[in-house]
């Protein structure tokens, strides 16, 4: 007499059906992780060039010149300066994108990368678009053009201080992006030229080093771990690197003046040309622009140390003629010190490096 026995799985079976669904999970994972990386450069790109729009839709009711807090704010209604300062020390990141956040053009969220690497940056949804009130002057108030709270960089003080870091600073900075530091004769493409080469806005990058400038190439910094405290440069131990890239080489979005956006799998593209008219020899004269870089636009040497916490990018003076360079550079910045007297002026800036 036979009985029926219900026929289950084996255990050499069983370990068969899980070391297959372990290697199409191993197969797989890497496919789905390059998937969402992709996905967050797309949409980070659709982010620059949205912030690009909103650059464009402004200088389209303003005489084709992208927001200058210094320009817009001329009556100290939104900013109050300590006296004899210049005007221009208003024209920080934080201050020159919350003017277009203030307008409606861009929204906050946009302002914060999707492929950002760290907590660092946040959305800054406390932004008041009436009557801000970190202003603390009524009628003032009310003639605000931006709300001087917003914050960029994670040295920002949330109190709306011009001058950029305090000790009450949040640590949280709302604004992932870099941008031309409208100051000596980069302030002529802070506005809407539609010149293709001229990088506007981009994700951040790190610090690099050029040791021969005629024929050499473009090197990390090596901050030999360096902390990352904002203020102290950063090249090999940089966070930007890993925004889109990896811990050895930076990639990222760049975005130009003639509202293009394009994906750069390094710091100097080679659509970005530069022609350094103090080098010699021909066939060094022309060289790909790094744009993490401030550089001599006679003789690409880097006309501010890798080692330097704060840039100058304009010294002007009877005994310093022309040091005021145009060659493309982006950097977000917390605080910009601007003096003129005379025939002599200086722009120094100070980078958040991370």
């Amino acid at each position: 007499m036979h009985t029926n026995r219900k026929k289950g799985f084996t255990l050499i079976e069983l370990l068969v059906v899980i070391a297959i669904i372990a290697l199409l999970i191993g197969i797989l994972l890497p496919a789905l992780g390059k998937a969402r990386q992709a996905a967050r450069r797309l949409k980070d790109q659709t982010q620059v060039r949205g912030i690009l729009q909103g650059l464009v839709t402004y200088a389209s009711n303003h005489s084709d010149s992208y927001p200058l807090p210094s320009r817009v704010d001329r009556g100290d209604n939104t900013l109050e300066l300590a006296g004899g300062l210049s005007p221009a020390n208003k024209d920080l990141t934080r201050h020159i994108f919350s003017i277009i956040v203030f307008d409606g053009t861009i929204a906050p969220e946009m302002c914060v990368s999707p492929s950002e690497p760290n907590g660092a940056y946040q959305e800054y949804d406390a932004y008041e678009f009436d009557t801000p009130s970190s202003i603390n002057d009524m009628q003032r108030q009310e003639l605000a053009l931006w709300d001087p709270a917003f914050v960029a960089t994670p040295l920002d003080a949330p109190n709306g201080n011009a001058m950029g870091f305090s000790d009450d600073a949040q640590g949280v900075g709302s604004f992932s992006y870099a941008h031309t530091p409208p100051f000596g004769k980069r302030k002529a493409m802070w506005s809407n030229t539609f010149v293709a080469t001229e990088a506007t806005l981009g994700n951040r990058g790190p610090v690099y080093d050029l040791e021969n400038p005629d024929d050499g190439e473009w090197i990390l910094y090596d901050d030999m771990g360096a902390s990352a405290d904002g203020m102290t440069p950063l090249g090999t131990s940089s966070q930007t690197l890993l925004t889109h890239g990896s811990r050895t080489s930076w990639d990222g979005n760049i975005g130009f003046n003639d509202n293009h956006v394009a994906f750069a799998n390094r710091p100097d593209p080679e659509s970005l040309v530069v022609t350094f008219s103090g080098i010699t020899t021909d066939e060094n004269k022309s060289h790909p622009d790094n744009v993490f870089a401030n550089e001599d636009d006679l003789y690409r040497d880097i006309a501010t140390a890798a080692t330097e916490e704060e840039y100058t990018l304009v010294n002007n003076s009877a005994s310093n003629p022309g040091f005021d360079n145009r060659n493309a550079f982006l950097k977000q910045y917390y605080t910009a010190e601007v003096t003129a007297s005379g025939n002599s002026s200086t722009a120094s800036i100070s980078p958040y490096f991370d």
